[in-house]
């Protein structure tokens, strides 16, 4: 069974999910606290569901955030609920 990518944390998924349409190498790489290379495979992951729906991005180097977290297995509500949570407790 393969395994998947953890993200760096909780606060940086939620913010580059709601200030990015698009992700490019350098907020994958922030995501993950991940290097070009492996950037670039979760980035060809993305991409592959990406097409399957039809969704065009402005730049060919880049995903679109949505189709990326999906592919990935990222639940940005759950998220977007944990750190709603986490700042309540602390702070």
């Amino acid at each position: 069974m393969a395994r998947r990518t953890q993200i760096k944390d909780i606060e940086t998924a939620v913010k580059i999910f709601y200030t990015y349409p698009e992700l490019g190498t350098k907020q994958v790489q922030e995501l993950y606290d991940c290097g070009r290379n492996k950037a670039t495979e979760l980035k060809a992951i993305a991409r592959k569901l990406q097409d399957e729906k039809g969704i065009l991005t402005y730049s060919s180097s880049s995903v679109n955030t949505r189709c990326a977290y999906e592919a990935w297995g990222i639940d940005i509500e759950d998220l977007k609920k944990r750190l709603i949570v986490a700042r309540k407790l602390f702070g």
